[in-house]
């Protein structure tokens, strides 16, 4: 294996299609799989992108974005949103509604089930690496709720493995914790 490798050891990783749009108004939608929690209060989320790419001029230009989870329901659609076209073309290309948000002016996605509005906390510039870490602070979550909590089995997420190979959530596995005193 190749140090490159790395990444499929770590996987698989849950997939999100992030909206974003430039000052001029013009939304882009882009597939990524480097989406992970950072904190509880505040309520932060971290997306590894490129440096390069316009989800990332966007939402250094804007503050603003949604994270929008990939289930079953869209998932071919949210991945063909990584086609090399006019980005602001993408959504409408791949048959994809928009939403206003409650909180922010970046719409999310209609088709998918757990979302999460957010504005721009911070930027890691790392020295050597090709991609930056953008840090969100989280200000609104849609998700569907079964009994008051998100229930992850109806939301039929997809993980991204590697390339075009992605995964179901699988089975449930409880385990007991022990709480620090």
């Amino acid at each position: 294996m190749q140090e490159k490798d790395f990444v499929k050891v770590l996987s698989p990783r849950v997939a999100c299609l992030i909206v974003s749009k430039n000052c001029e108004g013009k939304i882009n939608a882009a597939p990524y799989s480097f989406v992970y929690p950072i904190s509880f209060e505040p309520p932060l989320i971290g997306i590894g992108v490129g440096k390069h790419k316009m989800t990332f001029k966007n939402i250094a230009e804007t503050k603003e974005f949604t994270v929008n989870v990939i289930s079953e329901n869209f998932a071919q659609q949210a991945v063909n949103c990584e086609e090399k076209i006019k980005f602001d073309k993408r959504i409408e290309k791949n048959q994809l509604h928009l939403e206003e948000s409650e909180k922010i002016s970046v719409p999310r996605i209609a088709e998918s089930k757990a979302v999460m509005e957010c504005v721009l906390s911070e930027v890691i510039e790392l020295k050597e690496a090709d991609h930056v870490i953008v840090i969100g602070k989280v200000l609104g979550v849609k998700a569907a709720k079964k009994d008051e909590m998100i229930d992850i089995d109806s939301m039929n997420y997809l993980m991204h493995e590697t390339g075009g190979v992605f995964r179901k959530v699988g089975e449930k596995v409880l385990l007991e914790r022990i709480k620090k005193k």
